[in-house]
């Protein structure tokens, strides 16, 4: 009787071992960092940017609108500036300059303020860098995914579309020839 008894709690415990020994080998899908949208985030001095997409229907003649979400976390509104290259391997560059409040300020909703940028060669379906910096922050480049109005929720946030246009300080400054990634004086 005790051998059957001991072979039953040494089988129960191979069982339980077995069916949950998967937890000690495979990492917890919820441990895992990722984007859960469209867009990308990143972190520049106290601003938070946060799902940031470029929706262009295509072409550099349409132009794009950045839809991005900033939080502030300053305490003081901040100058911020967002810039491209006008095409790739280009010295020149397309500059869109906003304000962020302190806290949390959306950019390129149907009823927010709108950032476009007149050219933008990536197609649909691409990533494009996109320069952001403020102050006397150090910047950081980050690759923006560029998307379509195909799906309902951007239709109405391609440029071209229902909106109201940007109040934004706008500059196309050539780079230095040292390859200065910065954006220069001329933003701030």
């Amino acid at each position: 009787m005790r051998a059957r008894t001991a072979s039953s709690i040494v089988l129960a415990a191979l069982i339980a071992v077995g069916t949950s020994s998967c937890t000690f080998i495979t990492p917890q899908a919820t441990q895992i960092s990722y984007f859960p949208s469209d867009g990308f985030d990143a972190t520049v001095g106290d601003i938070e940017v946060r799902n940031a997409i470029l929706l262009t229907e295509g072409g550099s003649a349409t132009g794009a609108s950045l839809v991005v979400t900033l939080v502030n976390n300053s305490g003081d509104s901040q100058r911020v500036s967002f810039q491209h290259e006008v095409s790739e391997g280009s010295a020149d560059r397309e500059t869109r300059t906003v304000t962020a409040a302190p806290g949390l300020t959306k950019f390129g909703a149907e009823d927010s303020q709108r950032i476009t940028f007149d050219t933008v060669e990536p197609t649909p379906g691409s990533l494009t860098k996109i320069y952001i910096q403020y102050g006397d922050a150090e910047g950081v480049e980050m690759d923006v995914p560029v998307l379509n109005g195909d799906q309902e929720t951007y239709t109405n946030l391609v440029p071209g579309e229902n909106g109201s246009t940007p109040d934004t300080t706008v500059t196309t400054t050539p780079v230095s020839p040292e390859g200065d990634e910065g954006l220069g004086d001329s933003t701030n």
